[in-house]
């Protein structure tokens, strides 16, 4: 993610912290001697003990004020993400100054229906919000947490964390309630109460593409949206299973290859699994 950040221009243009959930001391290293500083995990939920600490991936998101005063604008990316251009990132920042907050959409018809995915998320929706609260968010257009910006000075930094901690209240859990308080913030709650402005971004600001596989555009050399016009995708989400798989890929020009979906694959190359892959936040 971060190299392909720092290719964009507008990656270049502001500071670039990590959230340490668990990192070793050459990860530290690199991080540092590519300029990211390392913050700390702080957030004031109460959770049992012995939860994962990789939810407090989603647990410290609301707190970054706190941990990172004095910036205009908290862009976050989840460390499976990487770009093949800056449209998402500068559309994502000028979405949260003109709004307050601006988020990447799942609708699209490009994307398989996955039944235990729908399932998982409707569960969860009724275990965080109610039964017809939660049936209700279920159906609206979900939105993606792992790609987001929150002006400094937006309420919905307030509205997230009460209803992100009346979720962890009810259930005793941190995930997946904070992405979906989010959703809450945007969709607002039955009949149409506390709905907040928000920029929405089409899907190729963050394409997930376990959910849709994407296709490669022969005639601009990238990945693209599996149908007509093939426009490019900006963001690549490998979330879950993307991280491993290896996918077909159909190119517009006519046949298909075979690669996992990371910078530097493309028809004439092969890209293999690393030995270990770390997941930053």
């Amino acid at each position: 993610m971060l190299e392909t950040l720092r290719n964009r221009a507008e990656g270049t243009l502001f500071p670039v912290a990590c959230v340490d959930l668990g990192l070793e001391p050459p990860e530290r290293r690199w991080l540092e001697q590519h300029g990211v500083e390392i913050l700390p995990v702080r957030h004031h939920f109460t959770l049992p003990q012995g939860y994962p600490n990789w939810h407090d991936g989603y647990l410290v998101q609301p707190f970054l004020r706190e941990i990172l005063p004095d910036w205009d604008i908290y862009l976050w990316i989840d460390a499976d993400i990487w770009f093949q251009d800056g449209r998402a990132i500068a559309a994502c920042l000028a979405g949260a100054q003109r709004d307050g907050f601006a988020i990447a959409s799942e609708a699209t018809p490009d994307y398989r229906v996955q039944l235990w995915l729908q399932a998982w998320m409707t569960k969860h929706f009724i275990r965080g919000f109610g039964l017809l609260e939660g049936l209700w968010l279920s159906a609206q257009p979900h939105l993606n947490s792992g790609f987001y910006a929150l002006r400094a000075d937006a309420p919905h930094w307030e509205a997230w964390t009460q209803a992100f901690a009346e979720a962890i209240r009810r259930t005793g859990d941190g995930t997946p309630h904070g992405q979906f308080a989010m959703n809450q913030l945007v969709h607002g709650r039955l009949f149409g109460r506390g709905r907040m402005r928000a920029t929405i971004l089409e899907p190729w600001a963050n394409w997930i593409c376990d959910r849709g596989v994407p296709m490669w555009n022969d005639e601009a050399g990238a990945f693209c949206e599996p149908r007509a016009p093939y426009r490019i995708i900006s963001a690549l989400h490998l979330a879950g299973p993307g991280k491993r798989t290896t996918y077909r890929i159909r190119r517009t020009g006519g046949g298909s290859f075979e690669t996992r979906i990371l910078p530097g694959a493309g028809p004439t190359s092969s890209v293999k699994a690393p030995e270990r892959v770390t997941v930053l936040a």
